[in-house]
This record gives C-alpha cells, structure tokens and sequence, in this order.
C-alpha cells in the first residue's frame, strides 16, 4: 500500500530532504500554498515545479512512484475541465502544474518527515488535534491491512474480475462494505484499549 511505503521512506531514508528540520518544511508548504493565493504568473509554477523535482531527484526518493502519485489530483482536475467551456490548452497547462506543484511538496514532506516530528512541530495546535491527526494517520495502515487481506480473500475465493461488470460492482460493494464494519469494530477496540491504559486525549512528543 502506498501509505505503507510512505511511512517507510520517511523512517528509513537517508537523503539530506530527510535532514531538513520539520518546521522549515511547514515553512515552505505554508508559502507554496499562500502563492496560490498570492501569485498568478504561470512561469513561476513552472519554475517551482521543477524546483520541486530536482529535489525529488536528489532526495534518494523513489521518483516515478511519486511522480505518478502526484498526477492522482490531475483526475479530479479532468473532471472539472470536462464540465467548463471555453478552455484554452494553455489554461489546462497552467492548472495542471500548479495542482501537481502543491501535491508534489506534499509528498516531499510526508515521504521524507516522520509523523511524530510533524506533529512535534505543529505543536501550537490543540492537543485533542495533535492527537485526533496522530491517531488517524495510524488508523490508515489498519485500514489497508483489512483492505489487502479482503482483497486477497476475494481473489482466493475466484472472484470476477472487471471483465464481468455486474459481478465486480456487486463484489466491490460488498468488500467496500466488509471494510467499514472492519473498521468500526477495530476503531471501537481501539478505544477501548486507549481508555483501559488511561489516554487522557492527548499524545506527548
């Protein structure tokens, strides 16, 4: 699961993004977000992209995994295109570079910064929302651990594939909803287990 992989990278890498204190880069993800605001020049997009990809490049970060995952907004963004009039394929250029600039920072960041040192620098922030964020992240990899193991199950079992459509919607369904109930009942003792050793709501870093 590409979560999984992420977390490892940001545990085990080695490259000096790695070093960079986290604070300074919130720093910088607060600025590239800010110039969406801020900036409407496409030439500095196109400048902060490849900015961006030299440092993926230098980073000893694995590059055409995080490059495809940073097209994934680009799908939503067709989406839009498909429901607007009018477009010039400059204008689709120039959204499709911003998008991918601002998801690429993220993922710098979140592939090479362990959460526990993110966290430890939002630290201005409520301790219920430290908590709330660091407890989610971690509920991610429970849910793809029941997610792949669902899937294995239906494959196991001979489940059609996409080529026979109504069977696969109706497995999808019926997977999507394993998962939930999973999940509900793996959040419930989780709970259980967090009140039992006495959390108090708040996570110290």
């Amino acid at each position: 699961m590409f979560f999984e992989d992420l977390d490892y990278w940001a545990t085990t890498g080695r490259g000096w993004l790695h070093r960079v204190p986290a604070q300074v880069k919130l720093l910088w993800l607060g600025g590239v977000v800010a110039s969406l605001v801020l900036v409407y020049e496409f030439v500095f997009y196109a400048a902060l992209y490849l900015l961006l990809i030299s440092f993926l490049l230098t980073a000893r970060l694995p590059v055409r995994r995080l490059l495809a995952a940073s097209a994934y907004p680009l799908i939503f963004l067709a989406l839009v295109f498909l429901s607007v009039r009018g477009l010039t394929p400059f204008a689709v250029l120039y959204f499709a570079v911003r998008v991918s600039a601002v998801a690429l920072s993220v993922l710098l960041i979140v592939a090479t910064t362990p959460l526990p040192r993110l966290l430890a620098a939002v630290r201005f922030l409520p301790k219920f929302m430290a908590a709330g964020l660091f407890l989610s992240y971690r509920a991610i990899f429970i849910l793809a651990a029941v997610a792949r193991d669902v899937r294995t199950a239906y494959r196991l079992r001979g489940a059609p594939g996409w080529r026979r459509p109504r069977r696969f919607v109706s497995n999808t369904g019926r997977a999507v909803g394993h998962v939930v109930l999973a999940a509900l009942e793996r959040s419930e003792n989780a709970a259980a287990a967090l009140r039992v050793r006495g959390f108090d709501g708040r996570i110290h870093l």
